[in-house]
């Protein structure tokens, strides 16, 4: 490479200037001649030199560690969430730079990305020791912060990163955000600092098929299915006790609907009082919240008693990875209802609904959505045969930011209803379908206003003989609760 450059250095620069020199020769005295050579030789001399060293010159260049970390397949690597074969590549450009505020501060966010905060922390404080004025070291240190519920600690080093911007700017935006989150935080836990909450939601619906008439014609019944309803719903709970791990209390609640159109006896109201327990822990770095609730309910269906339930309500929820949380409940509740039937051995709902699920829940895009994936199955064991059954049930639920304030929640579910032991030779199965979707704002700390439609549509695979158990339903209203 470097013979094939000097060669046209000299056809292009230096043989011209020979020439010159040789045709000028003649008309000049020796002494000048031999000066002006010796002129020549030199500066030939000291740009064939520049020309041979420039190559090793350019290649001579010493990289940044950035561009180490790069060529080395580190930053590929980090970026495909390789952690342990981007540490490896840290590790191997420290022992070539051992005091280098870039590698530590790489160092420290694989670290932390592994969830080892203390080791983490260790390495953004040695990059920062070096270069103090570097404001991603100091951002993933005020994360760090955080994490470990050091709001205060967290707000000064943002507060150093806005004070002490770089020069795009690009941190100092982030810092200001957090620093919002966290204040924002810090009252919410004000409010948690109370051992009572209280809460409601005062709405208006309108329900095109209270009476639940079925869509086959020949089951159809006369008289009004629609109507109007306004809903009043209230409650309160109390911590008894509470630490930084447990957390256990009391609550009541209370819930009424008001039907027009002559369907007043679809009126129903419910109380509902609940003892709860909740545990939090951390297990192999891993997040983990677990607990147990008991409730006892009382309803009635205009003035008349309907139903009462005691339930047993286990749950358990891991948080699996970064933004990925796993979550397993059990429901077993003993019902009681007013209204026996035709006959207890057959048409009793009295019984245990045993219902076992799993809920897995992805967060992205700053944890202002996410996408859940469940699946439930039920089994109901009843004092009436027509009621025994065993259900399957998909569900796939949607929440994000919208526009401004306004938040979004969708859900879809498909359940499949087996009564296995129904009373005539055709088994009653149904299939239900629901689709249902909200518009929420916020319009103070404590108040938001909420919108939903929901579509719910029941198929019974016998509809020819068990018709009256198929049915569509479309309701549409909305709500604006409040929590303290």
């Amino acid at each position: 490479m470097h013979k094939g450059h000097s060669h046209r250095f000299w056809e292009r620069n230096l043989k011209p200037h020979i020439y010159v020199i040789l045709s000028e020769a003649k008309n000049l005295s020796s002494e000048i001649l031999r000066l002006r050579l010796r002129m020549t030789a030199i500066l030939l001399g000291f740009l064939a030199l520049l020309t041979f060293l420039t190559p090793y010159a350019n290649a001579a260049r010493e990289k940044t560690s950035e561009a180490l970390f790069f060529d080395s397949g580190g930053a590929q690597a980090l970026k495909a969430k390789k952690y342990e074969q981007a540490l490896a590549e840290i590790d191997r450009l420290l022992k070539l730079r051992k005091k280098d505020p870039y590698l530590y501060k790489i160092k420290g966010i694989i670290l932390l990305k592994m969830r080892k905060k203390s080791e983490s922390r260790k390495w953004l404080k040695k990059a920062l020791k070096l270069n103090p004025l570097d404001p991603q070291s100091r951002y993933y240190l005020a994360l760090i912060d955080y994490r470990e519920q050091k709001r205060e600690a967290a707000k000064e080093q943002l507060r150093l990163i806005v004070e002490n911007p770089d020069e795009l700017g690009y941190y100092e935006e982030k810092a200001q955000r957090a620093l919002g989150v966290i204040e924002a935080k810090l009252v919410g836990e004000q409010r948690k600092d109370r051992l009572w909450k209280v809460y409601g939601s005062y709405g208006y619906e309108y329900d095109d098929n209270v009476s639940l008439q079925s869509s086959v014609k020949i089951f159809k019944a006369g008289g009004d299915r629609n109507a109007n309803r306004f809903t009043v719903r209230s409650g309160g709970t109390y911590d008894f006790f509470r630490s930084t791990a447990m957390r256990a209390g009391l609550g009541y609640s209370f819930s009424q609907s008001f039907h027009s159109d002559n369907l007043e006896e679809f009126n129903y109201r419910n109380h509902v009082l609940q003892t709860y327990f909740s545990y939090f822990t951390e297990l192999f770095r891993h997040q983990i919240a677990m607990g147990t609730q008991y409730s006892f309910s009382h309803g009635t269906l205009d003035t008349h008693t309907f139903s009462s339930a005691n339930t047993l309500l286990n749950w358990i929820s891991v948080e699996l990875l970064d933004h990925m949380m796993l979550s397993l409940y059990n429901s077993l509740s003993l019902i009681d209802f007013r209204d026996k039937g035709f006959d207890e051995g057959i048409s009793s709902r009295d019984g245990w609904y045993n219902t076992t699920g799993i809920i897995n829940t992805l967060y992205f895009s700053g944890k202002k959505r996410s996408i859940s994936t469940a699946y439930e199955f039920g089994y109901n064991q009843t004092e009436g045969d027509n009621f025994d059954a065993r259900v399957h049930a998909v569900r796939v639920i949607l929440k994000s930011h919208l526009i401004e304030k306004i938040r979004g929640e969708t859900s879809l579910s498909v359940l499949n209803d087996n009564h296995y032991n129904f009373a005539p030779i055709i088994n009653r199965h149904d299939m239900h379908y629901d689709l249902d979707v909200k518009l929420i704002r916020p319009i103070t700390r404590y108040i938001e206003f909420r919108i939903h439609y929901t579509f719910s549509k029941v198929h019974d695979f016998h509809a020819g003989a068990l018709g009256q158990f198929q049915y569509d339903r479309h309701i549409v209203g909305g709500d604006v609760s409040f929590t303290y």
